[in-house]
C-alpha cells in the first residue's frame, strides 16, 4: 500500500481493476475513493506522485526538505 497523493492516508492500491473499467487497471484509494490513472512512482522516495498545480516534489519530499533547511 502507498500514500494517496488527494488525502495522504496510507491506503493507495496500484493497478486494482474495477467494475466500472474492468480491462484497465487504475490506482485506488480505499480511503477516499479516489482512482488515478497515469500516476508514477517519485523518484526520490519510490512513492506515488500524481502531480497537480505544477508541483515537482511529492509532499513527503517536500516536507523533508523544508525541516532540513
Amino acid at each position: 500500500m502507498y500514500w494517496c497523493p488527494v488525502c495522504d492516508v496510507e491506503a493507495l492500491v496500484r493497478r486494482v481493476l474495477t467494475a466500472a473499467d474492468p480491462k484497465n487497471p487504475v490506482d485506488l484509494c480505499f480511503h477516499c475513493g479516489e482512482t488515478f490513472s497515469g500516476v508514477e512512482k517519485y523518484v526520490r522516495c519510490g512513492e506515488p506522485f500524481a502531480p497537480t498545480g505544477g508541483e515537482s516534489a511529492c509532499d513527503g519530499c517536500l516536507h523533508a526538505a523544508i525541516a532540513a533547511e
